[in-house]
This record gives C-alpha cells, structure tokens and sequence, in this order.
C-alpha cells in the first residue's frame, strides 16, 4: 500500500503547486479499486495488482499534468539520440532538480517512519472528515468505534 500512498499524495502535491489538474472522478475511481483490492493474497495476485496499477496510474498521472504531448517526444527521439552523454547530465539538472530529488528522498523517509505508528492511508483519503468530527485532526471514522482488541495499535522498532 506504500506505494499507492505515495502516488496519491505526489498527486496532491502537484495539483497544490499547480503542476496537475486532476480528474477527480476517475482517480477516485482508481483510489477505490485499490482499497478493494488491497486485501488480495498470494503473491502473484499482489504483483498482479501492482502491475495493473501501475498501467493505469502513470498514463493516468501523465494524462493529467502539464506537460506537452507525448508524440512531440517521439518526434524528437531522432534528434536526441543524438546528443552527448556530457549534455544528457548538464540537462539532467533541469529537469529534475537535486533539491527536489533530496526532498523526495526525504518524504519517503519520512513516511517510512510515520508509517509505523499511524495510518497515513486514512490521512491521504479521509482528510476532509477531520472537519465534521469535532476533534481536531481525527477523522469522524476513527472516533466512534473503538480498536479492534487483536489489532496492535503501534509497530515498534526492533
């Protein structure tokens, strides 16, 4: 689930910087095909719902931002098969910036670490319940029914 928690809050964050404009029907669409399929044993079934997930989240995402066509890509893939490997790594830079390199390789730290003792999935889709449940930060789910007794409230590190 890691992954998907991740993409969606990619997303989020660049609808919020203006890089995306989202199709907000059909990414709930594909939110709630996740979560119901998110109990899925077996590994092959899981690399199987991964794969499709993946084949339908990047052309998904790549759809909604604000990028040019991919065909103006391919035409250019003659003209850039032609360039150095010295210019590929001075046009790297321009791209994709270090600093936001080293901030996602932050995020994802962080989120490893949040992971652990909170349910960042209820944080990244139920995040406008906060509002309508009278506590602050606390979804209106999570505050009527108490913890399942087997579940563990918190991982700890070992």
């Amino acid at each position: 689930m890691m992954l998907w928690n991740l993409y969606f809050m990619l997303k989020l964050y660049l609808w919020l910087s203006g890089r995306l404009e989202p199709l907000w029907v059909t990414n709930i669409a594909f939110a709630l095909a996740l979560a119901v399929t998110a109990f899925v044993r077996g590994r092959q079934w899981r690399l199987l719902r991964t794969l499709i997930g993946l084949a339908v989240g990047l052309p998904l995402m790549y759809r909604e931002a604000v990028v040019p066509p991919f065909a103006r890509l391919v035409e250019e893939l003659g003209a850039m098969a032609h360039f150095s490997m010295q210019y590929w790594l001075e046009l790297a830079p321009r791209f994709v910036p270090p600093f936001m390199l080293g901030a996602a390789g932050i995020v994802v730290l962080l989120y490893l670490v949040v992971n652990r003792w909170a349910r960042v999935s209820t944080l990244v889709s139920l995040r406008s319940s906060s509002r309508r449940s009278g506590r602050q930060g606390i979804p209106s789910c999570c505050t009527q029914y108490p913890q399942h007794p087997r579940r563990p409230v918190a991982r700890r590190w070992r």
